[in-house]
């Protein structure tokens, strides 16, 4: 996802579908005339496999590394699910990271989520990624326990950990109940578990007890 919309200079001149004079990598499903939007994050969903995006992402990564960065966290993966064309793409776009940064530390975003084929981009990631992380391990919304969430995360976690990769949480939480209760659910699971009081990630808190290889 993009958080805000470039225009086509990005491009070499080529529109977007939902609008001639923006970036063409934006997606329009319904055909309206908008670029499709996450309301809960304010950002605009990409096709991950256009050129000019993935040249945009790589020249970002090489800025980042020429500071000192030795690794990157993808967001928003399973965008490839709400949009199963995509899913080539994104695929893609992690396996070209990976080759054009091969020291690289790459922490994918979830990407375990099935398209309606039943395909998940982490069977075809998991090799060129070095761990993966999900929001909502126990939690739905700050200091909400949410049982269904953990059932389905649950089993998610155990298809990642037959691919050997190393597991991350993020929670939202505030109140010591729910933290504590985060944390022995972490340590029992074996992952390494992120806390932050709200989805700012302001006082973001690390569970350094967590037990994961």
């Amino acid at each position: 996802e993009d958080d805000a919309l470039h225009e086509n200079s990005y491009s070499d001149g080529i529109g977007s579908e939902c609008n001639p004079s923006l970036a063409s990598w934006y997606v329009d499903s319904d055909k309206d005339g908008s670029c499709d939007r996450n309301i809960d994050w304010g950002s605009y969903f990409v096709d991950a496999g256009n050129v000019h995006w993935q040249r945009y992402i790589i020249n970002a990564i090489l800025g980042f590394v020429s500071r000192g960065a030795e690794g990157v966290f993808l967001d928003t993966i399973d965008t490839a699910a709400l949009y199963p064309h995509t899913r080539s793409g994104m695929i893609g776009l992690v396996k070209r990271i990976r080759a054009e940064f091969p020291g690289l530390i790459i922490i994918q975003n979830r990407g375990f989520d099935e398209d309606p084929h039943g395909q998940t981009v982490i069977e075809e990631t998991n090799s060129d990624i070095n761990g993966v992380m999900f929001e909502n391990f126990l939690t739905s919304e700050v200091d909400q326990i949410d049982e269904a969430s953990r059932e389905y995360v649950k089993g998610r976690i155990e298809f990642m950990r037959t691919m050997g990769l190393t597991i991350y949480s993020l929670d939202y939480a505030t109140r010591p109940d729910v933290i504590s209760a985060i944390k022995v659910a972490a340590r029992r699971e074996g992952i390494v578990s992120y806390i932050s009081p709200a989805r700012s990630l302001a006082g973001l808190l690390l569970d350094i007890d967590s037990d994961a290889d």
